[in-house]
C-alpha cells in the first residue's frame, strides 16, 4: 500500500478527535496509512504537507486511510 504512516498521534487534535491511529511500537502496531486527502492520493510526507498547506486551522478535510486491510474515510478538522 503506498501512503503515508502516521508515527504520532496528539490527543486534542484533528487525527485524535477522528480516531486516527499513530505507531505504537511497544505493542509492535503500526499506525494508520494516509492514502488520501480530500480525494488527491499522497505517497510521501512531501506530498502530504503540499495538499494540507492548501488549508487553513478549522478546516475540515476528508482523509482516506488504510488499517489492517481495509480502506477508511473520515473527516479530520486541521489544528
Amino acid at each position: 500500500i503506498s501512503g503515508v504512516l502516521i508515527s504520532q498521534v496528539i490527543p486534542g487534535f484533528g487525527a485524535a478527535e477522528a480516531n486516527l491511529r499513530g505507531t505504537d511500537p511497544r505493542a509492535s502496531l503500526l499506525g494508520d496509512i494516509i492514502t488520501q486527502v480530500d480525494g488527491e492520493a499522497v505517497e510521501t510526507f512531501r506530498e502530504l504537507r503540499l495538499v494540507l498547506d492548501r488549508y487553513s486551522p478549522g478546516d475540515e478535510v476528508e482523509v482516506t486511510t488504510w488499517r489492517d486491510g481495509e480502506t477508511e474515510t473520515k473527516t479530520v478538522v486541521l489544528r
